[in-house]
């Protein structure tokens, strides 16, 4: 098995939610809910990387804070299932062909005894992980995910990377953190993250 962490790729549009007022909306950058108790679809539109209105390069899939934007179709061709990798998360009618996936919290999922955490001064509070472990049986079948550790992390597993190279989907870089058969893969510093 192998588990990889989600980033946007380049020069791909950005899906941007908004809230009534028509202004950015943004999910609290501590803890997620996982799931989202209460939904209501917001108004959403696609940007450039300068912050302009597009509809150019709009990619397959893409990350927005911790919850993965997706086409729909892709859900055809991805090895994800709702309720168990990802609670689904519907936008606004004006953009029919896309919906959110909120990836769901595998527990246990980091090996403790195994990752390297780097710690704010005096605190539990964790800043970065270093060397990444995961515990096989924890992670089971899903193949998309996110960990208490580093909540707004999106992992998937090496199922659903073949998955996207072998349709070519578009809009993801997705890095290495471990491997079964070899352990932790050391990480770059925070700052460089």
């Amino acid at each position: 098995m192998e588990i990889f962490e989600v980033s946007p790729a380049d020069r791909w549009a950005q899906l941007h939610l908004l809230d009534s007022s028509g202004e950015l909306r943004w999910f609290s950058p501590d803890y997620p809910p996982r799931p989202v108790e209460s939904w209501e679809p917001p108004a959403s539109e696609w940007r450039d990387l300068r912050g302009r209105r597009s509809e150019k390069r709009i990619p397959d899939l893409t990350p927005f804070s911790s919850l993965l934007v997706t086409r729909k179709r892709c859900l055809d061709v991805l090895p994800v299932r709702e309720g168990v990798d990802y609670q689904r998360l519907d936008l606004r009618a004006d953009q029919p062909d896309y919906t959110l996936l909120n990836p769901l919290l595998a527990k246990g999922a980091v090996d403790k005894s195994k990752s390297v955490f780097n710690y704010r001064p005096g605190t539990s509070a964790i800043l970065s992980i270093k060397e990444w472990a995961f515990d096989e049986k924890a992670v089971g079948s899903r193949t998309l995910f996110t960990v208490a550790e580093w909540p707004l992390g999106i992992y998937v597993t090496d199922a659903f990377v073949k998955a996207v190279k072998t349709n070519r989907l578009s809009g993801l870089r997705l890095d290495l953190l471990w491997r079964s058969d070899s352990g932790p893969l050391v990480r770059t510093p925070y700052a460089e993250h």
